[in-house]
């Protein structure tokens, strides 16, 4: 319904909410093709970032947290922060201190991502938390302590609540499996079937899960049936974190067999360590050498200005900076500006 001028507003913060439904359900490039066209209509209709709830920056920041891209969903959520201003709605300010404590846990500050979740859930205002908002608080908290080995304040944390979310069970596997418990923690994991819904990353990581116990115990055979069933369920999202935030344990396991590394090059190239222009052979070497005014452009588009602000800042059309966005998406192999950047910095170019 939002057809006519004056309607930009309504259109921005529907398309954010629109896209922060679709991240809590998995759907990655639904989620970030919607708060793409958010930012848009801002862009287009020049709305004032004070005026903006800032989901769409928010909704890119998890999508780039899921992919592995850590410097991307740092500045999404910076900017997300900023137009959220000092009272954020409720649920994304939840989803906001989720997203920053994964990335502070991947980051190695454990304190630092404890204290973003304990900053939302016992704030110095009382906040009222719903029962969806307790589970994302205490399931962020036990993954912060996971990423540093402690697990027994990982299943503290989650017994805090009571849940039956897919999410829930799946951490409290993972839990359960790093305390030495795992048949407990399989047997959490086979009641996931009678959960609702499960996301694809959800059931990638219960793979994992299973791929450990099965590598633990010595069925390597197993171990790598569960490894490919999590890749293939990954790849279409191309859902990086899961697997980084395994273990070492997956990267022994692929680099056993070539042949997997060979055909999942979307992970190794981001999640598990590997150069990207290197060890799978991924991506082909630019077309060309991209020139001194195309590189300053592509150093604006690495800090998320607009189209608008990269010809404000050097001085030149908008239509110049199309020109040259097109002609470094051509040296560059690929087909938005987002993809540029990585490329960018995967050549060394940023």
């Amino acid at each position: 319904m939002c057809g006519q001028p004056g309607t930009e507003d309504p259109l921005c913060e529907s398309l954010g909410s629109l896209a922060l439904v679709e991240l809590l359900l998995g759907q990655l490039r639904q989620a970030e093709g919607h708060a793409r066209a958010s930012l848009a209509v801002a862009e287009r209709s020049a709305l004032p970032r004070e005026s903006r709830a800032g989901l769409d920056h928010l909704v890119l920041a998890g999508v780039a947290v899921e992919h592995n891209d850590l410097t991307t969903a740092r500045t999404h959520l910076d900017l997300a922060t900023a137009s959220a201003g000092s009272r954020p709605e409720p649920a994304a300010a939840v989803e906001a201190a989720v997203i920053g404590s994964r990335l502070a846990a991947a980051e190695g500050g454990r304190e630092r991502a404890l204290a973003v979740v304990c900053g939302v859930s016992r704030p110095a205002a009382p906040l009222h938390l719903s029962e969806w908002m307790a589970d994302e608080l205490a399931i962020a908290e036990s993954c912060a302590h996971l990423a540093h080995g402690d697990a027994g304040a990982a299943l503290d944390a989650l017994d805090a609540v009571t849940s039956q979310r897919p999410e829930y069970a799946v951490v409290r596997a993972r839990a359960l499996l790093a305390a030495g418990s795992s048949d407990r923690g399989l047997e959490v994991l086979a009641e996931l079937s009678v959960l609702q819904p499960v996301t694809a990353a959800n059931r990638a990581q219960a793979c994992l899960l299973q791929a450990q116990a099965a590598a633990e115990r010595g069925s390597t055979e197993d171990a790598h049936g569960f490894l490919r069933e999590a890749l293939g369920l990954a790849r279409p999202e191309e859902l990086r974190r899961v697997f980084v935030e395994s273990g070492p344990w997956v990267r022994r396991l692929i680099r056993r067999d070539p042949q997997l590394a060979q055909a999942h090059g979307w992970l190794l190239a981001h999640g598990l360590g590997y150069p990207r222009a290197g060890a799978c052979g991924q991506l082909p070497v630019m077309v060309e050498p991209l020139s001194e005014r195309e590189r300053q452009v592509l150093r604006q588009a690495a800090q998320l200005l607009s189209t608008s602000e990269i010809a404000a800042e050097l001085y030149v059309s908008t239509n110049t900076v199309k020109t040259h966005l097109k002609s470094i998406y051509r040296k560059l192999s690929v087909a938005r500006r987002s993809e540029a950047v990585h490329r960018a910095r995967d050549l060394g170019l940023l």
